[in-house]
């Protein structure tokens, strides 16, 4: 036995110094990585219970060690090696005299067993047998046989992304459904027959019927030939069974709901066992209210049982009422974070109520209350003061689920029946007294009101009450004779420092929905624009400006370039290069929302007898301002921010047409320039929307080609010179921009590729220097789109076909495409790949295996044979699979061998210990 083992454990757990501490958990954990380890572990285990220094936490680390060496080194071991450890580890979890091991131990080398069952093959052909036969018969390791039985299921579903879909079905079939039904009348034989002669037996043989049940390999026919429904409610009223109880019941209801759906003989017999307990079940909702972890249980119990018997819920309402009323019930818990489960069954029994197969008259008093509950339920408590932010995002999120269902309420109560209710306890709290009037209350009903408003028509009387409430402008839009009113309300809010920001909001709001019959207000409003240039704060200045953006975007065509010159004018004077760069960031953001939000359509124009595009004018005259500003801040982001989202508008659909040679490469030539300059990626974002643009039009394809030309080796030079550290957002925008070329120029995007191999080297450089997400995720689409656009046809329906891209792929792509290979697997499995691109690399991957079907397996076994926790048996293995992906175009089986790679890494590595060491168990 190794003493520096057990010297560093006895530190680790008794030193008072924390440096003593980290140094000995520094040496545990290079110990645990090395071959030594296995020994030490099961030496100190098999120890005897008063052997000097093996202390209780030194038996539980050393389990604990073998349970990682075998999530993580079990592949390095000799098949004869597994059997040895194998055989160690159930004479460990054997012994009895004088004691048996601790549960703590117990429970590790147990999942330890799991794991060499699920890993490894032919020399241990019933696992379950095994540990059946040497621990099930006597009392005193009955607790081993349940413990193991209870993590194999467990642990094999952990493994699932391991595994290939085959391998995992056998394992599945071998381990689980194999046993499921004898073991399944076993343990509950168990439990009726009153073996269980202790509390910590009869819960782990609950934990177990629990674990299994989970794995959905238990028939119907097994479970309704046992009492195990009626002991299951019966353990609802044992504290410690209590949470295994309502698992069993709600995996038993989930099995079966399909069966009950269709009315088979199973189904209706889950019903019948079920439905006199259920029926039983109010007192246990009453008790619950003040036991937040106990009414979770219910909610799951009672909704799990509802989702399941939704089909006779809806035919046969009166037998299934009882039922109803245990959901309504718990829809009320005073913990309202706890009845988000209830959520789903009331909007799928009011889909089944509306497809006109169903009666809904006697669900009606149900929705009745339901309405009552919910706007209590989404009243702000009276102690928010005492709440995080985090407490108040939560409630945020809640109250929109419950403003969902106020819907579903809706759509069976009818609109005027709802929003009756929602007045009338509106009525009830202006007439109460003063001192019994909340705010909290009238809050409640106000957010009712507002999230039904999504689904009141506007035609109704009612709905003038609902809109003046919550500020809907849709409705003002409908009833133009409000326009008056309105305005004069926003008007005076703008005099109360309290209420600008109100007023503001609602003033954009009323712009946007009616600027066509508001821009005769414009007039009158100019003062107090000119004024609220100075006293409105950033945020309520540009909501104004939004609001007369809109009204202006409504007059008449012929006014339009009037009004612009109007309410620009104050703040072109303010374009000066003297001004500091706040006030500038203010002007050039206040003008991008005009030229953004003034855009009418050209027809629109053409029948009013202009000639030319009022925005792109207004934008012409204002070019000089916006040169002269540059030439002193063009290093100042937020200038060069402003000035690229002006120019960025006119690159919009209706500006497009209008658009002059002269302007075009007025726009280009700037681009360039500050690009070159700054290395500003703001820039590359504009000429990306060019390149969208004008590529589509043959006239602008010269210019176009040059701009993406110039841009490309601006990048590539900046990169060189700096690095891919300062180049992150630039390269990010760059190869953006190519995705665009692709996609809107394919047959010069093909011919340049082929000449410019530079640029793929580029990025698969970049995929290895770069751990920015967002630069990442635009590399992986890159390629994604290059490997799919290059690719045999059929090719997208945008791209044009008969094309042959052979000679650019074999001259673009063939030098590239080992290290491409070798660096998506490399950086998948470092996990430097965003989740959201894990789609665009299998495809990627799948694509480059369709172009290079010969080498693929070649380049694969380079990428995995330097992956050093991979066996050569795996790495030949999983090549098999990627060839086999690629030949049957299956996108599934390329994602699930790297995830096996990932999964492997993980398990393999110290992070994988971490995660074990994180599960319940």
């Amino acid at each position: 036995m190794n003493n520096d083992f057990l010297n560093a454990v006895g530190t680790l757990y008794s030193a008072t110094q924390e440096s003593l501490r980290q140094t000995a958990a520094h040496w545990l954990e290079q110990f645990e990585a090395s071959d030594a380890a296995w020994e030490v572990a099961t030496t100190t285990l098999a120890a005897a219970p008063n052997t000097q220094g093996v202390s209780f936490e030194a038996r539980v680390f050393a389990a604990q060690v073998i349970r990682h060496k075998v999530t993580r080194d079990l592949y390095k071991l000799a098949p004869a090696q597994v059997a040895q450890l194998r055989e160690a580890i159930l004479n460990i979890l054997g012994t009895t005299q004088p004691a048996p091991p601790s549960p703590a131990v117990v429970t590790q080398l147990c999942c330890a067993l799991a794991e060499m069952a699920i890993h490894t093959t032919g020399d241990w052909a019933d696992p379950v047998a095994t540990v059946t036969e040497r621990f099930s018969a006597r009392e005193e390791t009955r607790l081993v046989f349940l413990e193991f039985l209870t993590v194999l299921p467990e642990e094999l579903f952990a493994c699932e992304n391991l595994l290939t879909r085959e391998e995992w079905a056998d394992k599945f079939a071998s381990l689980i459904r194999a046993h499921a039904t004898n073991l399944f009348h076993s343990l509950v034989s168990t439990l009726q027959s009153g073996q269980a002669s202790t509390s910590q037996l009869k819960k782990k043989l609950f934990a177990c019927v629990e674990s299994w049940m989970g794995t959905k390999a238990v028939p119907l026919e097994a479970i309704t030939a046992t009492p195990i429904i009626p002991m299951s409610f019966g353990a609802l009223q044992q504290d410690d069974l209590f949470d295994s109880a309502v698992s069993i019941l709600s995996c038993i209801w989930d099995e079966a709901q399909a069966d009950i759906t269709n009315g088979s003989s199973g189904g209706l017999a889950i019903v019948q066992a079920s439905l006199p307990f259920l029926n039983q079940c109010g007192q246990m909702v009453q008790d619950a209210e003040d036991d937040e972890d106990q009414a979770k249980g219910m909610v799951k119990l009672i909704t799990s049982a509802a989702n399941a018997m939704l089909t006779p819920i809806v035919t046969q309402p009166d037998q299934f009422g009882t039922l109803i009323t245990l959901v309504l019930d718990v829809s009320s818990y005073p913990f309202a974070e706890v009845v988000t489960p209830t959520f789903d069954f009331w909007f799928y029994l009011t889909e089944s109520l509306l497809d006109g197969e169903a009666n809904p008259t006697p669900f009606i008093p149900v929705y009745d209350k339901l309405v009552t509950v919910l706007t209590r339920q989404v009243r702000y408590p009276a102690d928010l003061d005492t709440w995080t932010a985090k407490d108040r995002d939560d409630f945020r999120e809640l109250r929109h689920g419950m403003g969902d269902v106020l819907k579903n309420c809706s759509h069976i109560l009818g609109e005027d029946r709802v929003l009756g209710q929602c007045l009338s306890l509106m009525e009830q709290w202006a007439n109460a007294p003063a001192a019994h009037r909340m705010w909290q209350d009238a809050e409640a009903i106000l957010f009712a009101l507002r999230a039904l408003g999504a689904v009141v028509h506007t035609d109704e009387e009612k709905y003038a009450a609902l809109l003046v409430l919550s500020t809907y402008t849709r409705w003002t839009r409908m009833h133009p004779d409000m326009f008056g009113l309105q305005m004069e309300l926003i008007s005076s809010g703008f005099s109360d420092p309290e209420s600008c920001t109100a007023a503001a909001r609602a003033l954009k709001h009323l712009a946007q929905d009616c600027g066509p019959q508001l821009h005769p207000y414009l007039q009158s409003l100019h003062p107090f624009y000119v004024s609220s240039l100075m006293t409105l704060t950033s945020d309520d200045a540009m909501a104004v400006a939004e609001a007369v953006a809109f009204m202006i975007a409504g007059a008449p065509p012929t006014e339009i370039m009037q009004l612009l010159n109007m309410f620009a004018t104050p703040l072109v004077q303010q374009l000066t290069p003297s001004a500091d760069v706040p006030q500038l960031r203010s002007v050039l953001y206040r003008l991008a929302v005009f030229v953004r939000v003034v855009q009418p359509a050209p027809e629109t124009l053409q029948a009013a007898g202009l000639t030319s595009y009022p925005v792109l004018d207004f934008v012409t005259a204002l070019w000089p301002y916006l040169v002269a500003v540059l030439d002193k801040h063009a290093l100042d982001d937020p200038v060069t921010e402003g000035v690229s989202k002006i120019i960025r508008y006119t690159l919009m659909p209706n500006c497009i047409a209008a658009y002059t040679p002269d302007l075009l490469n007025r726009v280009v030539s700037l681009l360039v320039t500050q690009y070159s300059t700054t290395h500003y990626s703001c820039w590359l974002w504009v000429s990306n929307h060019v390149v969208a643009q004008f590529a589509k039009t043959e006239q602008w394809v010269a210019p176009v080609l040059q701009l993406i030309q110039q841009l490309v080796d601006i990048t590539i030079a900046f990169v060189n010179k700096d690095g891919f550290g300062p180049a992150f957002e630039a390269v990010d925008e760059t190869f953006g921009l190519l995705c665009t070329f692709a996609n809107t120029l394919y047959p010069q995007f093909v011919a340049w590729l082929a000449s410019r191999p530079e640029i793929l080297q580029l990025g698969v450089a970049a995929i290895q220097h770069i751990d920015h997400p967002r630069t990442m995720s635009s590399l992986i689409f890159f390629f994604y789109e290059v490997t799919r656009l290059l690719g045999p046809e059929p090719r997208p329906s945008h791209i044009p076909h008969g094309i042959d891209a052979s000679a650019a792929v074999q001259r673009a792509l063939l030098p590239v495409a080992p290290s491409l290979v070798q660096v998506l697997i490399q950086r998948r499995v470092d996990d430097a790949i965003p989740s959201e691109s894990f789609n665009d690399l299998t495809c990627a991957l799948r694509c480059i295996g369709e172009l290079f079907p010969n080498e693929f397996g070649a380049w694969a076994t380079q990428a995995l044979a330097g992956m050093a926790f991979l066996t050569q048996a795996e790495v030949q293995g999983m090549v098999r699979e990627l060839q086999q992906a690629v030949v049957q175009n299956s996108y599934s089986r390329v994602r699930d061998t790297i995830n096996k790679v990932v999964m492997l890494h993980q398990r393999r590595s110290k992070r994988g210990n971490a995660q074990n060491d994180r599960r319940r168990r």
